[in-house]
């Protein structure tokens, strides 16, 4: 009861937060994590096999009880037949009802019933990893979607920067044009580059759609629906000292869902040979039930005066005749295989190839996660030593263009050395900023995989 509560209190907690976002619009990582989880299809069909699987495990344990049935059956006779109660051959047309209440159990059946309970806790075990696991790779999902935003939302901050500064240089050159300090050719340049600039921005823009778009389908939210995030305070990463590839895989290795899952489908193949292997021996039944029956041939009959008995059209009611038939039976069966056609040793055959393929699948799961790890692994390095290049680059090109701009604002430099100098300074800017957010997002990789929340910060 108590985790029935809790279930539905959380459920009641992730309604409230969810509303409460559609609200404001604004989007935590966190949340959008969480709502994603809510409403992902594969996420839902995981919790339905979760679902299915408890039954399952119900359904195995009820294998114990008793199983009890009731049945009436009618039937019509004509010619010859004989009498359910005097037994005496009879020809005319007779009904005949049969009622009947049985209850079986069975005492043995090879252990098949205890290790049907075992294989099927097993499964469901194995069915709520993979629902995590599920969830582990929306979470990812959604993760690189938020900062796929963040970093399209900072490339549009930095083009409206561009652009504002170059109507702030406009204004002020065209005074200079004006006063006969510049030529107008600077003039044009200069608002030639701002078109340019211009373009920029509205490719930025286009690309922070398409990031909000893409989040949105993970969330299923509608196309057109306000969508904002809150921006977190992720300043210039650290260099950050990983730690070793083995570290990192034997965290993984002892706690992703993924590989417990594959144990436990192992683990499951065997029971069910140790299922199949219950055919081979005896199997004890008990059974017990009362039955009765009900005839229109049936009828009473009356003494005459020299002591016979003659029939009437009379009939012995209902009640006397379910009385008088009533009829109490239990008994045992053992039943001892001796031969089934092979259907036995073929069933354990196909069990032991199960096995195989669900160790081998566990072999496959691993060397998947290392594969995952090792590529995560590297990446993550190449991306700190690519943030701290661009980093390097964009300090040396920034003070280039501080120069360059100087000299152009008094003269001494033309329009296509300021122009190069700008566009080299904006490419080294937005690759910044791409290997700022594929940094942040490739170490994260690496928390995941060490058993850490996705938390930006």
């Amino acid at each position: 009861m108590y985790k029935k509560l809790s279930i539905a209190a959380f459920c009641l907690m992730a309604a409230l937060q969810a509303n409460a976002q559609n609200d404001n619009n604004q989007w935590s990582l966190e949340e959008c994590i969480s709502y994603a989880k809510d409403k992902n299809i594969q996420v839902q069909m995981s919790q339905l096999n979760v679902r299915e699987s408890h039954e399952t495990i119900q359904n195995a344990k009820e294998q114990r009880l008793p199983s009890v049935n009731a049945s009436v059956g009618e039937n019509f006779s004509r010619g010859l037949s004989f009498d359910v109660f005097t037994n005496q051959p009879v020809t005319d047309n007779v009904w005949t009802t049969n009622f009947n209440l049985n209850a079986g159990v069975t005492l043995f059946n090879g252990f098949r019933i205890k290790n049907n309970i075992s294989k099927s806790q097993t499964d469901a075990e194995a069915n709520l990893l993979d629902m995590q696991k599920t969830e582990n790779d929306i979470s990812l999902q959604v993760a690189a979607a938020y900062l796929q935003i963040l970093f399209a939302e900072e490339n549009v901050s930095v083009a409206q920067k561009r652009v504002a500064s170059n109507n702030d240089q406009i204004e002020r050159m065209q005074k200079m044009v004006e006063a006969g300090a510049l030529p107008l050719a600077n003039l044009l340049d200069m608002q030639a580059q701002k078109t340019t600039n211009e373009s920029q921005l509205i490719t930025a823009e286009n690309q922070l759609t398409m990031a909000k778009l893409q989040i949105k389908q993970l969330l299923r939210l509608e196309a057109d629906s306000p969508f904002n995030i809150v921006r977190p305070e992720i300043g210039a990463p650290e260099s950050l000292v990983f730690a070793s590839l083995g570290t990192v895989y034997n965290s993984a290795e002892s706690h992703m869902p993924e590989v417990k899952s594959a144990d436990l489908r192992a683990e499951s193949a065997s029971m069910s040979e140790e299922i199949a292997k219950g055919a081979y021996l005896p199997s004890l039944t008990a059974n017990a039930g009362v039955t009765s029956n009900y005839s229109t041939n049936n009828l009473v009959y009356k003494e005459t005066e020299t002591g016979q008995k003659i029939p009437t059209t009379e009939i012995v009611s209902l009640g006397t005749q379910l009385d008088e038939s009533l009829r109490y039976y239990a008994g045992l069966t053992l039943r001892i295989p001796i031969y089934n056609n092979r259907s036995a040793k073929n069933q354990v055959e196909i069990s032991r190839i199960n096995i195989e393929r669900a160790q081998l699948n566990a072999q496959s799961v691993r060397q998947q996660l290392r594969s995952d790890i090792e590529r995560a692994y590297t990446e993550a390095l190449a991306a700190q030593k690519t943030f701290i290049a661009s980093s390097k680059q964009v300090e040396a090109l920034t003070e280039q263009f501080r120069t360059i701009e100087n000299r152009y604002n008094n003269g001494a430099a033309n329009a296509t050395d300021y122009t190069v100098a700008q566009n080299n300074l904006n490419i080294a800017q937005a690759e910044l900023i791409r290997a700022k957010y594929d940094y942040v997002f490739k170490s994260k990789v690496l928390d995941f995989y060490q058993g850490r929340p996705i938390i930006l910060n």
